[in-house]
């Protein structure tokens, strides 16, 4: 089973990042993950990182060979941005073979997801077995990487050098 970890950036503009993950690595790579977390850390949040801490974290998930897909809005509200990219993602795990999309947590969008999500994935044909929810960062190591990969494409310059060999493609997405 394939699964993808997504999480977002409403930073110019909005992003989001999608991270595959068989379940046969996923155990690893979440062991692999919670071992980077120093002392008191709940949860690796690239924006609170030192510099030195995000290429560490940059290098493990290369190492473990994290694939990440990228979809983009420029010049729309966040939430027709968010729409769009979780119908982009839906659209693309139908060819994937994902059957699984975990999204961090946002009280506030939950319940408009869950509508976004079915709806998309009734159009792509794959509302029968594509499952969909949200988890807290803190309790899904793998969200994690969906936030150093989308921290990364954001800022640019040598972070977004380092994440270019896990990055699948990047989709801008229009209205």
């Amino acid at each position: 089973m394939l699964s993808m970890f997504v999480d977002e950036s409403k930073v110019r503009g909005y992003t989001m990042a999608a991270v595959a993950c068989s379940q046969a690595d996923a155990s690893r790579a979440r062991r692999e993950l919670v071992a980077l977390r120093m002392k008191g850390q709940t949860r690796l949040h690239f924006v609170r990182e030192s510099d030195q801490r995000r290429r560490l974290i940059l290098s493990t998930l290369a190492r473990l060979g994290v694939q990440a897909r990228l979809y983009r809005v420029e010049g729309l509200d966040v939430h027709r941005s968010r729409d769009l990219c979780l119908e982009g993602i839906v659209a693309d795990v139908a060819a994937l073979g994902v059957e699984n999309i975990v999204l961090e947590a946002d009280t506030t969008v939950i319940h408009h997801d869950l509508g976004t999500l079915q709806q998309a994935a009734f159009d792509a044909g794959v509302g029968a077995q594509l499952r969909y929810g949200h988890e807290r960062a803190a309790a899904e190591p793998l969200l994690w990487a969906a936030d150093a990969i989308v921290w990364s494409y954001t800022k640019g310059g040598d972070w977004l050098r380092r994440i270019a060999p896990m990055v699948r493609s990047t989709r801008l997405l229009l209205p």
